[in-house]
């Protein structure tokens, strides 16, 4: 990682050796995101510009937003590291996970502060850059197996072999015309879904996520007026892509911002219109 404290390749402080190929911008783990919980002073400071150039980008930020490597969230100080307290802190913190089963890193960050000796000061510089619900994984996690899922009408029956989370969502507005996420134990019917639908499979420390997305999404006589990210395999758009929903243009309006998320092909055929100031992007 940098040796420094921005995420450029040379350490801009005067007083110091300029490295090279030391930036975020080399990182290399596109496949592999972490989390990184660092001792190291004044390497997030996210209220300012402290002991920073005014065009520096600092570790905590360049590691969660401004490559596609890096990971989704940084521990790391906003101030002074003091290296005894930052111990007890790291120390209290991996503890915290390993043998109590703390998984979510708000929770962990938060119990580790008062098991710091003369960590006062640390508690307020050590500050957690990333959503504090999410969770570290302390296993290698494995892919899911037998899943099997079948459609009686509406009806939707998922079959996991497994206790795990399931959430099934309409896919063609994220989940606003269905949804529903529920625990599932081995089996359960969903009930008057929406089609097309999306159905995400998960649990924690066991198993990688499982995703199922519709193979045909058909858009036809739709006027898009809000911003939609739209996930599926093939695309066909159109006034007459299939005979399932009745014939009409589709218009993209103004002000809107539609993104196609396409394992495959994205198919569009005649009568569709993108208006001036609407953001259409195919994935």
């Amino acid at each position: 990682m940098a040796l420094n404290s921005y995420d450029e390749d040379d350490d801009l402080t005067p007083q110091t050796i300029q490295e090279t190929n030391n930036g975020l911008d080399n990182v290399n783990n596109v496949s592999y995101p972490g989390i990184v919980w660092s001792a190291g002073c004044n390497t997030t400071p996210f209220d300012g510009e402290f002991f920073h150039p005014q065009s520096a980008v600092n570790l905590g930020m360049g590691w969660t937003t401004k490559t596609i490597a890096g990971g989704p969230a940084y521990l790391g100080n906003t101030r002074l590291g003091l290296e005894h307290a930052c111990g007890d802190m790291f120390a209290s913190f991996a503890n915290t996970i390993s043998f109590f089963n703390f998984l979510h890193l708000g929770e962990a960050e938060s119990i580790s502060k008062p098991t710091s000796q003369d960590g006062h000061y640390v508690c307020y510089s050590h500050n957690l850059v990333g959503c504090p619900e999410t969770k570290i994984w302390t296993v290698t996690p494995v892919p899911f197996t037998n899943i099997t899922v079948t459609e009686n009408g509406n009806n939707i029956n998922v079959v996991t072999g497994c206790s795990c989370w399931a959430t099934v969502q309409s896919a063609m507005d994220n989940g606003t015309s269905f949804y529903e996420s529920t625990i599932i134990n081995f089996s359960k019917t969903f009930y008057n879904v929406v089609k097309p639908y999306l159905i995400t499979i998960f649990d924690y420390n066991e198993h990688l996520p499982y995703l199922i997305n519709p193979d045909n999404i058909y858009i036809q006589n739709e006027t898009i007026s809000s911003d939609k990210y739209i996930y599926g395999k093939y695309f066909y758009i159109g006034s007459n892509v299939t005979p399932s929903i009745p014939e009409g243009p589709v218009t993209i309006q103004s002000g809107s911002a539609v993104t196609l998320d396409a394992d495959n092909d994205v198919i569009i055929q005649r009568n569709f219109e993108v208006e001036t100031g609407a953001l259409f992007e195919i994935k």
